[in-house]
């Protein structure tokens, strides 16, 4: 089973950074997705079966904490895992 990850920083050097490091790791991967922000990472998780997100806290427009409150209260995201 291969999973879908999304990564949401608003540095692309890390986001770089943390798929190639995904890649390597010898987990399924499916999809990999990215944001760099936290209104961007919740339009990415409306359009796209998300199994992970891994999310910056400190990002300009809205930071990961918000991010994670939002997903939090929705249904479908509700148990989303994040990192």
């Amino acid at each position: 089973m291969a999973f879908n990850v999304l990564v949401v920083d608003d540095s692309a050097a890390m986001r770089a950074m943390i798929i190639k490091t995904l890649r390597m790791s010898g987990v399924p991967l499916g999809e990999i997705y990215q944001a760099g922000n936290g209104q961007e990472g919740l339009q990415a998780v409306e359009e796209n079966w998300v199994d992970l997100a891994l999310i910056d806290l400190n990002m300009p427009t809205m930071g990961g904490e918000e991010m994670i409150n939002q997903l939090r209260e929705q249904a479908d995201t509700a148990n989303l895992p994040v990192v």
